[in-house]
C-alpha cells in the first residue's frame, strides 16, 4: 500500500507541473499530458527505488532532473504534434519536477525505504558514543608481595 500511495504522489507531481508548463503555456491536450506523466511516473519511480537508497536524496533529485529533461523531450516529440517549443518546456518542467523530488525522496525514505533494523544500528547508543567512551574497573595488584595501602 506504501508504494502505490508513494507513486500516486510521483505521479500527482508530475502531472500539475506538466499541465501548468505543457497546458497553461504551451496548450498542450491534457489525454497527452496524463500519458506522458504516466510513462515518466513508472520510468522515474522504478529509478528511485533502484537508485536513491544507494546514492542518497540529492544525487537521485539531479537524476531525476536529467531523467525527466529527456524523457519530456522524446515523450513530448512523441505525443505532441503542436508546435511547441519542446526544449524549453522540457527543461522549465524538469527543473520544477526536482524541486518536487527533493522533498518527495524524503517522504519515501521515511515511509517506503525505510530500514528500522538498519537505523536501530547506526543510531544505536553503544557505536555513537564508542569513541569517547571510558572504561573503568578496579586494578588489581600485579605483584602479590606488594601491599596495599589502606
Amino acid at each position: 500500500m506504501e508504494h502505490v500511495r508513494a507513486f500516486l504522489i510521483k505521479f500527482g507531481i508530475i502531472t500539475v507541473v506538466l499541465l501548468l508548463v505543457f497546458g497553461l503555456f504551451y496548450g498542450v491536450d491534457f489525454a497527452d499530458i496524463v500519458s506522458i506523466s504516466l510513462i515518466l511516473s513508472i520510468v522515474a519511480y522504478i529509478g528511485d527505488l533502484a537508485i536513491m537508497p544507494r546514492v542518497g536524496n540529492t544525487i537521485a533529485t539531479l537524476g531525476d532532473i536529467a531523467l525527466s529533461y529527456v524523457m519530456l523531450y522524446v515523450l513530448g516529440g512523441l505525443f505532441i504534434e503542436a508546435a511547441i517549443p519542446l526544449g524549453w518546456a522540457s527543461f522549465i518542467s524538469a527543473v520544477i519536477i526536482g524541486g518536487g523530488e527533493f522533498f518527495f525522496h524524503r517522504y519515501l525514505q521515511k515511509t517506503v525505504t525505510h530500514d528500522p533494523d538498519k537505523e536501530r544500528d547506526t543510531h544505536s547508543e553503544f557505536r555513537d558514543n564508542a569513541p569517547m567512551a571510558t572504561e573503568f574497573a578496579d586494578e588489581e595488584e600485579l605483584n602479590p608481595n606488594v601491599r596495599k595501602e589502606d
